[in-house]
C-alpha cells in the first residue's frame, strides 16, 4: 500500500457540505491541506454565520453557495457532480472523521476499486448514542441480507469514489439518507467495493440530524433500490 509520502493528490476531489459549521471548518480544512496536499476541495455551503468566510482563506476551496438550505441530499449532489478530478472522497464539515485516512482510501481507488467505504462501526464509537449504534448495525445487516453482501456502515460520511462510477451512477436527490441510495446503487451495479474501518470524533458544533426522518428515509431508499425504483 502506498504510504502518504509517495501519494499526490493531484487527482483528487475532497467534496463536503456546511451549514452553520465556523467552529469546525477552519481545522478540518487545514488537516485535509495537510493530509491531502494539492487536492482540490469542494464545498457547498449553506450556512448564514462565518462558514464561507472562513472557507475563502483556502486557495484550494472551490466554494458554491446553496442559500437558504435545500437539504443535504442536494447539497452533496451539487457537491459531487461539481467535482472535477477522477477520485472523490466525501467528508463532513464537524471533524468528526479522521483526514489521516485520505491516504488509504485514495490508494484503493487508484488500484481499481470503484468505492471505499470509512465504516465507523468496528466496535460502538464512543461519542455515538447505542440508539444511534445499534441502529445503523441493523439498517446494515437488513440491507446485507437483501443485497447478498457483507455491508458496515450505510451512513458513513467518509467514502471514496471513482468520479468514472459516481458518473454512471444516478440517484434520487431530495430524500434524507442520501449515502445509503449510493452505496447501494452501486453494490447492485456490480462495482468493485471494499470496506476501511475509520475512527469517530466527537462533533464540533450541533447535529443537523433529525434521527426519526433518516430512519425512515433509509428503510425507503434500501427498499427502492432492492426494487428497482
Amino acid at each position: 500500500m502506498a504510504t502518504q509520502k509517495t501519494l499526490n493528490y493531484k487527482d483528487v476531489s475532497i467534496v463536503m457540505i456546511s451549514m452553520n459549521e465556523e467552529g469546525a471548518i477552519k481545522n478540518v480544512l487545514q488537516d485535509i491541506s495537510k493530509d491531502a496536499p494539492g487536492a482540490e476541495i469542494v464545498l457547498v455551503d449553506s450556512s448564514k454565520d462565518k462558514t464561507p468566510q472562513i472557507a475563502k482563506k483556502f486557495k484550494q476551496v472551490k466554494l458554491i453557495r446553496q442559500y437558504p438550505p435545500i437539504g443535504y441530499g442536494p447539497a452533496m449532489t451539487l457537491a459531487l457532480r461539481s467535482a472535477s478530478r477522477p477520485i472523490i472522497v466525501t467528508l463532513d464539515c464537524d471533524n468528526t472523521y479522521p483526514t489521516k485516512k485520505i491516504p488509504e482510501l485514495v490508494s484503493f481507488i487508484r488500484n481499481g476499486y470503484d468505492i471505499v467505504d470509512g465504516s465507523r462501526l468496528k466496535t460502538k464509537p464512543n461519542n455515538m448514542p447505542y440508539l444511534n449504534y445499534f441502529a445503523n448495525l441493523f439498517f446494515a445487516r437488513i440491507a446485507s441480507i437483501l443485497f447478498m453482501t457483507n455491508l458496515k456502515d450505510l451512513h458513513s460520511g467518509m467514502r471514496a469514489y471513482s468520479k468514472k462510477m459516481l458518473d454512471q451512477t444516478h440517484w434520487q436527490a431530495k430524500p434524507p439518507a442520501l449515502p445509503v441510495e449510493i452505496l447501494l446503487r452501486c453494490i447492485k451495479n456490480k462495482r468493485k467495493f471494499r470496506v476501511v474501518f475509520i475512527d469517530y470524533f466527537i462533533r464540533i458544533g450541533q447535529s443537523k440530524m433529525d434521527p426519526l426522518p433518516s430512519a425512515y428515509w433509509t428503510i425507503k431508499r434500501i427498499l427502492n433500490v432492492r426494487l428497482g425504483k
